[in-house]
């Protein structure tokens, strides 16, 4: 609608081409339905990410890595309050989970 700021849009997905990738795509799609969007891709300083997006043209805010025990186990089930904060903090601001909506 006219006068409503641009969509903002946060995706994420990392280490590997093979997750960078497809996060990337979504992105190219959402900017073609929506070309004022605002797309920020969070990762780590792992693997390819700081690599694969700013090739891609989109800003990359960096997060802490928080790896994923493969196994069930206490560890596993330890991870959720195990990463830190729950959001990371964006350009002016904002936050990756802002209630406000802004992302």
């Amino acid at each position: 609608m006219p006068g409503e700021p641009p969509p903002r849009v946060v995706v994420a997905g990392g280490h590997s081409a093979g997750h960078i990738e497809p996060a990337m795509n979504l992105a190219d799609a959402l900017r073609r339905l929506e070309p004022t969007a605002e797309i920020t891709a969070l990762g780590t300083v792992r693997g390819l990410d700081t690599t694969l997006v700013p090739a891609r043209g989109y800003p990359l805010e960096l997060i802490p890595p928080a790896p994923l025990p493969r196994k069930l186990n206490r560890a596993l089930l330890r991870t959720p309050g195990s990463t830190g904060p729950p959001c990371a903090t964006l350009p002016g601001g904002g936050s990756a989970c802002d209630p406000t909506g802004r992302y």
